[in-house]
């Protein structure tokens, strides 16, 4: 936590919560820390389950909503349903998940966040509004690759 708190400080800090039951560690003061992150970051990626986990008495958009309403983007996933940005300017943007048949997930939030970091350092800035659409789309893309696949082979044609 302090090292990401002093990252915030001259970098973008993006932050994954990636909540999980199986780990070993304390529940309330992980997910306190967790929230302390989110609050952190200039970008949050978090899945429907993390942020129900992390805010459970919330409304999952309007959760969103209030983060992005801070300056930092926020990128919802909801695995088949798609996923959604949020940013402090304009409405909410959401894409479709890319329809493929499902062989394994393993590896699927790793990928869209890789595609989002991809698209986001190519671009120069965080995008607001419409701008996000692309690259949702293509972290969409490469989650799909993977999902389609057995094992976590990425066949995505790079295109940054």
């Amino acid at each position: 936590a302090a090292t990401a708190a002093a990252a915030a400080e001259h970098s973008v800090l993006v932050v994954d919560p990636n909540v999980r039951e199986d780990r070993g560690l304390d529940r309330a003061s992980s997910l306190g820390m967790l929230r302390e992150l989110c609050a952190l970051a200039q970008v949050v990626k978090a899945s429907d389950e993390d942020v129900a986990a992390l805010w459970p008495a919330a409304d999952p958009d309007e959760t969103c909503r209030e983060l992005a309403a801070e300056g930092r983007l926020v990128v919802l996933t909801r695995g088949a349903d798609g996923s959604t940005a949020y940013t402090g300017s304009g409405e909410p943007v959401s894409v479709p998940a890319v329809p493929v048949d499902v062989v394994n997930t393993i590896g699927a939030g790793d990928a869209f966040m890789a595609a989002l970091l991809s698209r986001l350092a190519a671009g120069g800035a965080v995008p607001t509004g419409e701008a996000a659409r692309p690259m949702l789309e293509f972290a969409a893309e490469a989650a799909a690759s993977v999902v389609s696949a057995s094992g976590t082979e990425i066949t995505l044609a790079a295109r940054v």
